[in-house]
C-alpha cells in the first residue's frame, strides 16, 4: 500500500495538482477495504495512462500523414501545372504535317511510358538527419533518385513524444532494386514512412479521411483527459487521508507485522537468517536476561518512551521513515548516528563485541565464513565488479538505437576464428536473459580497411611489441616479427658477444623466468616491468651472446681453450720446437709464429694464439668487418623477398616486375658480389686487397690489376654485373607509371561506355561524370594501392600521373642510395663488438689484474670491486642497452623499408583485462 501511495502522489504532482488536506471526520475505509480500493484506482489510472499514451501515438502519426498529403501534394500539382503549360505551349505552336496525323495526344506514342514508371516513397524525417540522408540516397542509388523536400516546423514525434523540426520528402527512383535501397535508408534513418495515393481524387479523398480521424481523436483524447484528471482530483483529495491511515495501520500493530510489511517475512526469520539462533536467545546471550528484563533494565522506563528517548522522535515518524528508505539510511536518518554508535549505546558493548558474542567469532572471520574470502578481497572484488559494469555501459552507450525495432544496433570487427565462440556468447547470454528474441550477428560489407590482429603469447609478445612501435602491420601483411625473433637477438649477440657476459645476461633472464608467476601478480615500476616483459628476449640474446662469445673466443676478454690448444706453432730455423709452448715467449727465443702446412684449423671460433699479440686487433677487425657485410647483405635480401611475397599475396604483378626483380639486380651484383668475394678470398687464401677491387671496378671497368685479381674472367664478369645494376636504375623508375597511366586511361574508357539511366539536365551529367571518374581512378588504383612500392598516389580517388612520377622518382633513388648507406650501417656490428670487447679487455687488464700484480690484499679487493661495477654498470647496462638500440635501429631502417609499410592500426577487442 505504501508503494501505491507514493505511486499517487507521483502521478499526482506529475499532473500538477496539489494533495488536498481533508478533516478525517468519517471513519473511512478498513485497512482491506482500503487496499481493494487502492488496487483498483491503481489498475485505473495504468489503464488511462496506457490509453492516453496509444491515442497520442496515432494522433501524431495521423498529424505527420496530414502534413505528407498537404507537402506531397503540393509538389505533384506544380509538377502537373508546369507538364501542362509546356504541353499547352507545343500544340499552340506546332501545326501537324499530315492530314491523317492525330489529333488527340494520347494516340501519340509516349516516349516516357516506354522508358518506364517511376516510383516514389513519401514520409517524414528529422531535420538534423536530412543531410546524410540525402546523400546516402544518391551514392546508394548512384545519383538515380531525385528527392523533394519541405520543412513542416516542429512536429511531435510519434515515437518520443517530443517536438522536433521535422521535413516532408519524396524521393523518386526507378527499378526494384533502387526502390529495395530507399526503404532501408528510410529505416536507417528512422524516417517515418507514409502511404501517398498518385490519383489526386484518392489523395483528397485521403486528406478528408484523415481530417476527420484527427477530429475524432482529438475529442476522444479531450474526453480522456478530462476522465484521467477527475480521477486524479478524487485522488488527490482523499491522498493525505489513505497516506496517514496507512501510517497509523503501521505503526498500529506490533513490531513483528511492521517487519513483516517491511521485510516480507516474520522477524522471528530475519534474526534467525542473519545470525543463525533464534532472536530469544541472542537477547540472552548478548545481555544474560530476557527482552522484557533488558528494556526495563536498561532504560527503566515503557519501550515507545525508550524509542522517544534513544530517536528523539515519536514512534510513528520512526515506522515512516523506516518504510520509505533503506536501512543504513533509516538508522543515520533516524537516529542521527552511525549504526555502530546506536548498537554501543542500546547494547552498552561495541559493534565486534556484539558480533562476537552473538556469533562466537570476529567480524572478519564471520565475512570470510560468509562469503569464502578475506575482507580487503570482498573490497578488491567488490571495485573490480564496479569497473566492469562501468566498462559494459559504457560500451553500450557507443551503440546505435533502431527506434523502428527497439533494438541496440553495434558494429564491430571479430576475428575469423572467434566467430564460433562469438555465436556462442551470444546464445548464452540471450538464453540467460530470457529474451524471446535472439541476437542477430550478420556479416557487413564495408570499404573500411580491418584492423590488424596477430595471436601471441608469452614468449611472441616482446618480438610483436618491436615491431609494432615502428608501426602496426597493414591487415594481411608479411609480419617481421616472425622473422625478428632470431634475427633480432642474434645481432645484439654479434655486438655483445661474450662467453661470461652472456653467462650473466643467462642469470638475470634465469631469475625472471624462475619468478615469473610471483612477478606476474605484483605491480612492478615501469623500467623493471618492461625488463620483464622482455624476459623472453633477453633469454635469445643471451644465447647467443653465449654462441657469439665462443666464435669469439672470449670470457671476459681473455681467451679460452675449450677446444684444445692454439694450432700455431714456434718456428726456429725452419724448425718447430715444441717445448714452447707459450707462442707470445717465441718472439724472445729468436722464433717465429706460424701455422704449419696439413694442420686443421682450431674446431670452433677463433684461435687463442691471437689474443694478446700485436695482429690481434688487425685480424679481428677484419674478420668482423667482412662478417657483418655478410650479415647486411642477407639481412636486406631478406627485406626484399618478404616484398615479393606481400606481392604475390595481393596479386601485384605491377610491383613484382618492376621493383622486385630490378631492386635484387641492382643490389646483389653490387654487394652481393662482394660477398662473393669476401667468401672466395677467405677460401682460397689470397691475399687481394678487396677495397682495391670495389673501387676500381667503377673507375677502370674492364681492366684487373695485379693487386685486384681473384679469379680469371674477373674483368668480364664485372663489366656485366656493373651494366645490369646501371640498367635496374631506369628499370625501377620509368614504366610502373607510365603502366598505371595506361591502366587508368583504359579504366576510363570502359566507364564511359556504362550507360547512366535517370540523370536530366546539366547538373545530373556533371555529377555522373564526378561519380564515373572516381569509379574509375579508384579500379585503377586498386593494384597500386598494395604493398608493392609506388602505390596510393594521389588524394583519394584523383589519379595525378605528376604526382606517381614525383613518388616513384622519390622510391628508386630512396632505394639506390639506400643500398648503400645501409651496407654502410651495418658495420655498425663491427665498431660495437670491437668497443665491447676492447671495454673489456681495458678493465680486466688495467683494473683487475694491476691490482693482483701489487700483491696487496686491499689493493685486489678494490680492484675486484671496481672491476666488477665498470663490468656490471658500463659493460652489462651501457653496453647492453647500446647494442639493443642499434639492433633495433638496424631492423626498423635497414630491413623492415624494403618491404614494411606499418600503415595499419590494431585490432583493440573488449576485454575486462584493461579495466582491472
Amino acid at each position: 500500500m505504501a508503494r501505491k501511495i507514493r505511486f499517487f502522489h507521483e502521478q499526482v504532482e506529475k499532473a500538477g495538482m496539489t494533495v488536498g488536506m481533508r478533516a478525517m471526520l468519517d471513519k473511512g475505509y478498513d485497512m482491506d477495504e482500503l487496499e481493494g480500493k487502492l488496487e483498483e484506482l491503481e489498475a485505473e489510472m495504468l489503464e488511462a495512462n496506457g490509453n492516453s499514451e496509444r491515442l497520442a501515438r496515432s494522433y501524431n502519426e495521423l498529424m505527420e500523414l496530414q502534413l505528407v498529403l498537404e507537402k506531397a501534394g503540393s509538389f505533384f500539382d506544380s509538377a502537373r501545372a508546369e507538364a501542362a503549360a509546356e504541353s499547352f505551349g507545343e500544340r499552340a505552336y506546332s501545326v501537324p504535317e499530315a492530314m491523317d496525323a492525330p489529333l488527340l495526344e494520347s494516340a501519340l506514342p509516349s516516349a516516357a511510358a516506354s522508358a518506364g514508371r517511376l516510383g516514389f516513397v513519401a514520409g517524414v524525417i528529422p531535420q538534423e538527419k536530412l543531410n546524410g540522408f540525402e546523400r546516402l540516397l544518391f551514392r546508394a542509388t548512384r545519383g538515380n533518385m531525385f528527392l523533394r523536400q519541405t520543412p513542416v516546423g516542429s512536429v511531435r514525434d510519434p515515437a518520443t513524444g517530443e517536438l522536433q523540426e521535422k521535413h516532408v520528402f519524396v524521393v523518386f527512383y526507378a527499378g526494384e532494386r533502387a526502390r529495395t535501397k530507399v526503404l532501408k535508408i528510410c529505416e536507417a534513418f528512422a524516417a517515418n514512412r507514409y502511404p501517398f495515393p498518385e490519383d489526386p481524387s484518392r489523395q483528397r479523398q485521403m486528406h478528408g479521411d484523415v481530417t476527420t480521424r484527427l477530429r475524432e481523436l482529438r475529442t476522444t483524447i479531450d474526453a480522456g483527459q478530462r476522465h484521467r484528471e477527475g480521477v486524479l482530483q478524487n485522488i488527490a483529495f482523499n491522498l493525505e487521508q489513505w497516506a496517514t491511515q496507512v501510517r497509523r495501520c503501521v505503526v498500529g500493530q506490533s513490531w513483528a507485522r511492521v517487519v513483516r510489511c517491511v521485510v516480507g517475512q516474520s522477524w522471528a526469520r530475519v534474526v534467525r537468517c542473519v545470525v543463525g539462533q533464534s532472536w530469544a536467545r541472542v537477547v540472552r546471550c548478548v545481555v544474560g536476561q530476557s527482552w522484557a528484563r533488558v528494556v526495563r533494565c536498561v532504560v527503566g522506563q515503557s519501550w515507545a518512551r525508550v524509542v522517544r528517548c534513544v530517536v528523539g522522535q515519536s514512534w510513528a515518524r520512526v515506522v515512516r521513515c523506516v518504510v520509505g528508505q533503506s536501512w543504513a539510511r533509516v538508522v543515520r536518518c533516524v537516529v542521527g548516528q552511525s549504526w555502530a554508535r546506536v548498537v554501543r549505546c542500546v547494547v552498552g558493548q561495541s559493534w565486534a563485541r556484539v558480533v562476537r558474542c552473538v556469533v562466537g567469532q570476529s567480524w572478519a572471520r564471520v565475512v570470510r565464513c560468509v562469503v569464502g574470502q578475506s575482507w580487503a578481497r570482498v573490497v578488491r572484488w567488490g571495485k573490480t565488479r564496479v569497473r566492469r559494469e562501468k566498462a559494459v555501459y559504457h560500451t553500450l552507450n557507443k551503440l546505435s538505437m533502431d527506434t523502428s525495432r527497439k533494438v541496440l544496433v553495434a558494429e564491430a570487427w571479430c576475428p575469423l576464428a572467434a566467430k564460433p565462440r562469438v555465436h556462442e556468447a551470444l546464445r548464452q547470454a540471450a538464453q540467460a536473459s530470457s529474451t524471446q528474441v535472439s541476437t542477430v550477428l550478420q556479416p557487413l560489407m564495408t570499404a573500411d580497411p580491418p584492423p590488424t590482429y596477430f595471436k601471441t603469447d608469452m614468449f611472441t609478445t616482446c618480438f610483436q611489441a618491436i615491431v609494432d612501435a615502428y608501426g602496426i602491420a597493414r591487415y594481411r601483411e608479411v609480419n617481421p616479427a616472425v622473422f625478428t625473433i632470431v634475427t633480432f637477438p642474434f645481432l645484439f649477440a654479434v655486438m655483445f658477444g661474450d662467453f661470461g657476459h652472456g653467462l650473466l645476461m643467462m642469470m638475470f633472464a634465469a631469475y625472471l623466468l624462475i619468478n615469473e608467476k610471483a612477478l606476474l601478480k605484483q605491480k612492478l615500476d615501469e623500467i623493471f616491468d618492461m625488463l620483464f616483459g622482455g624476459r623472453y628476449c633477453i633469454v635469445l640474446m643471451a644465447t647467443f651472446s653465449i654462441f657469439t662469445g665462443l666464435i669469439y673466443n672470449e670470457f671476459f676478454s681473455m681467451p679460452m681453450t675449450l677446444f684444445g690448444g692454439t694450432r700455431a706453432r714456434c718456428f726456429i730455423n725452419g724448425s718447430v720446437d715444441e717445448a714452447i709452448r707459450d707462442m707470445r715467449a717465441c718472439p724472445e727465443h729468436g722464433g717465429e709464429v706460424a701455422f704449419p702446412k696439413g694442420m686443421p684449423p682450431y674446431p670452433f671460433g677463433v684461435d687463442p694464439v691471437w689474443h694478446g699479440t700485436k695482429s690481434e686487433l688487425p685480424f679481428l677487425n677484419s674478420m668482423k668487418m667482412k662478417m657483418s657485410i655478410l650479415l647486411g647483405v642477407v639481412h636486406m635480401n631478406l627485406g626484399i623477398m618478404m616484398s615479393l611475397f606481400n606481392n604475390l599475396y595481393f596479386r601485384d604483378r605491377l610491383s613484382t616486375i618492376c621493383e622486385f626483380i630490378p631492386q635484387m639486380i641492382f643490389l646483389n651484383s653490387l654487394f652481393g658480389y662482394l660477398c662473393i668475394a669476401i667468401v672466395y678470398k677467405w677460401l682460397s687464401a689470397k691475399q687481394t686487397d678487396l677495397y682495391h677491387v670495389m673501387i676500381y671496378m667503377f673507375l677502370s671497368p674492364g681492366t684487373v690489376d695485379e693487386a685486384g685479381f681473384l679469379f680469371p674472367g674477373q674483368a668480364g664478369l664485372q663489366v656485366f654485373l656493373l651494366l645490369i645494376s646501371f640498367a635496374a636504375v631506369p628499370w625501377m623508375l620509368f614504366p610502373k607509371p607510365f603502366i598505371l597511366k595506361k591502366r587508368h586511361e583504359a579504366s576510363e574508357r570502359q566507364r564511359s561506355m556504362y550507360d547512366m539511366v535517370g540523370f536530366d539536365g546539366d547538373e545530373d551529367e556533371e555529377a555522373r561524370r564526378g561519380l564515373v571518374a572516381g569509379n574509375a581512378a579508384s579500379s585503377s588504383h586498386a593494384a597500386a594501392n598494395s604493398h608493392g612500392g609506388g602505390g596510393g598516389h594521389g588524394h583519394g580517388d584523383h589519379f595525378d600521373f605528376g604526382e606517381v612520377v614525383v613518388h616513384q622518382m622519390i622510391h628508386t633513388i630512396e632505394f639506390v642510395l639506400g643500398a648503400v648507406s645501409n651496407t654502410a650501417s651495418y658495420l655498425r656490428l663491427w665498431a660495437l663488438s670491437l668497443a665491447h670487447s676492447q671495454l673489456s679487455a681495458v678493465f680486466y687488464d688495467r683494473v683487475l689484474m694491476m691490482t693482483i700484480g701489487l700483491n696487496n690484499p686491499l689493493a685486489m679487493m678494490i680492484g675486484f670491486f671496481v672491476f666488477f661495477c665498470a663490468t656490471m654498470g658500463v659493460l652489462m647496462v651501457m653496453e647492453s642497452l647500446s647494442a639493443f638500440l642499434h639492433a633495433l635501429r638496424l631492423h626498423w631502417v635497414e630491413f623492415q623499408n624494403k618491404f614494411y609499410r606499418g600503415d595499419g592500426y590494431a585490432f583493440a577487442p573488449f576485454s575486462f583485462e584493461h579495466h582491472e
